[in-house]
């Protein structure tokens, strides 16, 4: 080792050794007080108390909660865990340091929710307290100054060491791997090592994440799966609309999960689950990187590049865009994902080994993927379309007979008792959908989701480069995902280069499946979440496109690495809503006894259907009168209110916070002659009231 070296090398340690205590120090913060400037309910004042995990200018992670005064008697007193809801507006922040007695100012320049501020909890370390400054108190005039611009350097000079730090061991560790001997992939413990690998890296992604809490778990996700498990499907009228009738299966398993574990347990067992998918990708890469001539000679001319490629074409795979954000989440498309990869895989197995039993498992795990959600028809029908175009003379073949079978076979396997059950009830087996075919009596206005489709052809043709840049295009969240227009690009090159990529079986039955996958998702959906296994196959084919094109290129390896970690580094995961696991966000926090029993429970204008297992099995949910649903639930929702008025029996409304409770209700609360009475407050995330509804003259009701 050089000097020079050396001298780097001690560079980099105290680098690091500084970045740790300069951390450590700014997180030692001692005080902080808040001047508000209003709260949109009542609550006025109090103490807030929470712990800090980081500190600088622009934001505090901190979990927290007001101890109010019972000052008015339909407000309980309880403890507000999140404070997200009541858009809490603050001036500015007075902090104390462990760098000076006098307390650091910090003035905000634009008014903003304080959500946006205070982030909320995860890795609770350092205890802080927190005293809420005097509305009328005049603005303190901001001292220390240097200070503030002093722990801005240091908390910059910090972050780009603690950042060299990850680098450098991400190089070591791909060092490491490169150099290892190929033949360790086949010895026959390998498999069981990475699979465990994937499913512990999942697990503890999803686990630095948070806590699931999107919008369609705290609408369907969790009350699905509770009503078909305890058979409330027409004990309840519509508590989530038509979502109602959304097949709880999928759900099931997510349902028992976040039910039976802790938060922290739960996050981590839904994020291993998505080992599985990257297990899949590993296999197909494998087995591409063994049967192609040109790939398997790199394990001897070029070990190093051939085990780079692996372990770059399985990060592209699974770092995309869908992948990444919906680990750990109830959102599904990662859990659809798991079959429909490995249905490519076995149908690949077929390909290359003519054995009839992969091409019939490669049929069911389709039809599975099909009966866990209808949207993966988009997969289905490209692996049909692959297996048809690589197989032309094998179409009319029994084989490909009983390959369409297995298909339903999967399908029904999954789905069958929700079919038949649905058609039971409404004489329409695929309801919501299709009803003017089956049973028009029971049809609800239930149309597709086109607000992500194309506006014009000029975005539908250009879409993969649109989604080079930032934008909504595809999603709510903002998508950055090149690994379209990569493979697009290289696909062009290849055709005039390197016309033998086309020769292989395995690699067209993959691109088919991408291109006829990726034009029907576009036509049908055009919603960036569902493209899990589209990500997965550009991940694959985009590095065995890179091989084939510099194959004869020294600098094979660098090109590779270096497009691949501009594309690692392009890439953007989207957050559909985590919270911290100071609990779980079924936990209300009030006494059994302040619960409703036998009672109508009417959802407001939010997805708070989760509530109605913690809420208790004996009342009746519904969601507000008036809201999307079938003709026929909005006569039973009627029948509901006038049979509860008539029988004095107890009827609540539950929505986020009073103002939009009054706002968003009042019309159809006037028609039934109601009005809110004494209110309770839960203290989950987020905070929801319920409120009596009292009837002001029942001879009215309608």
């Amino acid at each position: 080792m050089t000097s020079n070296k050396i001298f780097q090398f001690s560079l980099i340690k105290l680098w690091l050794l500084l970045s740790i205590i300069l951390s450590t120090l700014l997180v030692s913060i001692s005080s902080v007080s808040m001047q508000l400037e209003r709260l949109s309910t009542n609550l006025q004042s109090g103490n807030i108390n929470y712990h800090s995990k980081s500190f600088n200018t622009d934001s505090i992670f901190v979990n927290f909660g007001f101890n109010l005064p019972n000052n008015d008697k339909n407000q309980l007193t309880t403890d507000i865990a999140y404070p997200e809801i009541y858009e809490m507006r603050i001036n500015q922040l007075k902090i104390n340091t462990l760098f000076s007695t006098k307390p650091l100012i910090i003035n905000l320049k634009q008014k903003t929710q304080l959500i946006e501020i205070l982030k909320l909890d995860r890795n609770l370390t350092t205890p802080v307290s927190v005293s809420v400054v005097n509305n009328d108190e005049l603005p303190i005039i901001a001292a220390n100054q240097l200070l503030l611009g002093v722990l801005k350097v240091v908390l910059i000079f910090a972050i780009f060491g603690l950042v060299l730090s990850l680098f450098n061991g991400l190089r070591f560790a791909y060092l490491r791997f490169i150099r290892l001997d190929p033949k360790l992939l086949e010895l026959p413990y390998s498999n069981k090592l990475i699979l465990l690998g994937l499913v512990i890296v999942s697990g503890l992604y999803s686990l630095c994440r948070g806590q699931d809490f999107n919008w369609d778990l705290q609408n369907y996700h969790f009350y699905n799966p509770y009503a078909f498990l305890n058979n409330r499907l027409l004990f309840d009228i519509e508590p989530v609309g038509v979502h109602s009738y959304f097949s709880p299966i999928l759900d099931i398993f997510s349902y028992l999960i976040i039910r039976n574990f802790n938060p922290i347990l739960s996050a981590f067992t839904l994020g291993a689950a998505s080992g599985l998918f990257a297990f899949a990708v590993y296999k197909i890469i494998r087995l591409i990187y063994t049967q192609d001539i040109k790939l398997a000679a790199l394990r001897l001319n070029n070990p190093q590049l051939y085990m780079a490629s692996i372990i770059l074409s399985l990060l592209l795979a699974i770092t995309g865009f869908a992948n990444l954000t919906q680990i750990g989440t109830t959102m599904n498309e990662n859990f659809v994902a798991i079959p429909v990869v490995w249905s490519y895989y076995y149908l690949l197995k077929y390909q290359d080994s003519n054995t009839s039993n992969f091409l019939f498992l490669s049929g069911l795990l389709i039809g599975v993927a099909l009966g866990l959600k209808l949207t993966a028809i988009v997969f289905v029908l490209s692996l049909v379309i692959s297996f048809i175009l690589v197989n032309p003379r094998k179409v009319f073949h029994h084989n490909a007979v009983v390959f369409g079978l297995t298909i339903i076979a999967g399908f029904l396997l999954i789905n069958g008792i929700w079919l038949v059950k649905m058609y039971q009830v409404f004489g329409n087996p695929f309801f919501p959908n299709l009803g003017s075919w089956f049973n028009p009596d029971t049809a609800v206005a239930f149309a597709p989701d086109t607000t992500f489709l194309p506006k014009d052809w000029l975005h539908g043709v250009f879409l993969p480069f649109y989604l080079l840049f930032p934008s909504h295009l595809t999603s709510e969240q903002t998508v950055v995902e090149p690994r379209y227009a990569l493979v697009l690009l290289l696909l062009a090159c290849a055709v005039f280069k390197t016309k033998d990529f086309f020769n292989n079986k395995l690699l067209r039955v993959l691109l088919i499946n991408l291109i006829v996958g990726y034009i029907l998702w576009e036509i049908i959906f055009s919603i960036q979440r569902y493209t899990v296994s589209l990500e997965a196959l550009c991940g694959i084919l985009g590095v065995v496109l890179l091989n084939y094109l510099f194959y004869a290129n020294g600098n094979a390896h660098k090109i590779i690495l270096t497009i691949s970690i501009v594309v690692l580094l392009i890439s953007k995961a989207g957050n559909f809503n985590h919270i911290g696991y100071a609990h779980k966000f079924t936990d209300l926090g009030i006494p059994d006894t302040e619960l409703p029993h036998n009672a109508l429970v009417i959802y407001g204008n939010y997805p708070m259907a989760y509530l109605s297992e913690p809420l208790g099995s004996s009342n009746v949910y519904m969601n507000r009168p008036g809201d999307k649903g079938s003709k026929f639930n909005e006569a039973r929702k009627q029948q509901a209110l006038t049979q509860f008025s008539r029988s004095g029996r107890d009827v609540f409304l539950i929505d986020k916070n009073p103002e939009e409770m009054l706002a968003d209700n009042a019309l159809w609360l006037e028609v039934y002659s109601l009005k809110i009475g004494k209110c309770l407050t839960f203290n989950n995330t987020p905070r929801q009231i319920m409120c009596r509804l009292i009837y002001t003259d029942k001879s009215n009701v309608k």
